[in-house]
């Protein structure tokens, strides 16, 4: 395959295609049950500006709709793309072109992921606009590498007669979430402790941090242990 120079967007084409079409000639399937939510679009848009296109657009001969790729049609739009790289398919009926296009729906739903090679890959990418390019969100992959994490040097081990009320603080952004951890030095850690150590109690973190700035002072006048 020859190579493609890149589309008046910038962005190169990599995969075999069949022609590169203006971004408003892609019709979506009015039968497609699968829509594409803001935060999907967003990651698969910065795949696309970060890759380019690795996979042309299905269109349907018989049809002129988008068979398999409507998500990257409606992620090339919000990058401002003006032309796509389409292939074209033929099929013998509106039967056929149904069950391809569910198939192509349904088919990578069914795959099962490895955790830890995941987690590894994500690992070895590291910098936060390569790992972008890869459709997972910040919050995914932390929560996958922290499931890889060693056990700490020194895990916590019970202590006799010992008891704990557990505070559980709600929050509702990865921001805020960031800034918890930061503020209360949260890591992960191997525990021996089980729910019969004590009680539990829920603030929402706005709250929370109400009640630290409003008791600031007192926390710098504490000495420290």
């Amino acid at each position: 395959m020859e190579p493609t120079p890149p589309l008046a967007s910038g962005i190169p084409v990599h995969c075999a295609h069949h022609a590169i079409v203006s971004i408003h000639e892609l019709k979506p399937h009015p039968s497609n049950p699968n829509k594409h939510p803001e935060r999907q679009l967003v990651l698969y848009a910065e795949a696309i500006r970060q890759n380019g296109w690795r996979e042309a657009i299905t269109i349907s001969r018989r049809s002129g709709f988008i068979v398999s790729g409507n998500g990257a049609a409606e992620a090339a739009r919000r990058l401002g793309a003006m032309e796509a790289p389409v292939e074209y398919q033929d099929y013998a009926s509106e039967h056929e072109e149904l069950a391809d296009l569910l198939a192509h729906n349904r088919l990578p739903e069914m795959a099962v992921k490895d955790g830890a090679k995941l987690a590894d890959i994500l690992q070895q990418l590291g910098g936060a606009a390569s790992v972008l390019a890869t459709g997972y969100s910040p919050a995914v992959i932390a929560e996958l590498l922290e499931q890889i994490a060693p056990p700490p040097q020194y895990p916590i081990t019970p202590r006799l007669n010992e008891t704990h009320r557990l505070l559980c603080i709600v929050v509702e952004s990865e921001t805020d979430w960031a800034f918890l951890r930061n503020l209360a030095g949260i890591r992960v850690e191997r525990s021996y402790k089980n729910a019969s150590v004590g009680e539990g109690h829920v603030v929402t973190f706005e709250r929370f941090l109400d009640q630290l700035r409003a008791n600031l002072d007192s926390l710098r006048a504490r000495p420290a242990e």
